[in-house]
């Protein structure tokens, strides 16, 4: 597991090896509940960029 900044300055977890990855879905601190404190949202920059359609 490593940290990697991203263009918004946040700071995910990137997993690369299958027993790493798996670990976090046993842990009772990670949630995909969107309610719970501390979970990521999503920076109004990209909100902007996925509303866009596509056509011109």
């Amino acid at each position: 597991m490593s940290k990697v900044r991203i263009w918004d300055g946040g700071e995910p977890r990137l997993f690369t090896r299958y027993e790493d990855a798996r670990a976090p879905l046993a842990d009772p601190r990670v949630s995909s509940d969107s309610t719970r404190d501390g979970y990521p949202v999503q920076s109004a920059i990209r909100r902007g960029s996925s509303n866009r359609t596509g056509s011109m």
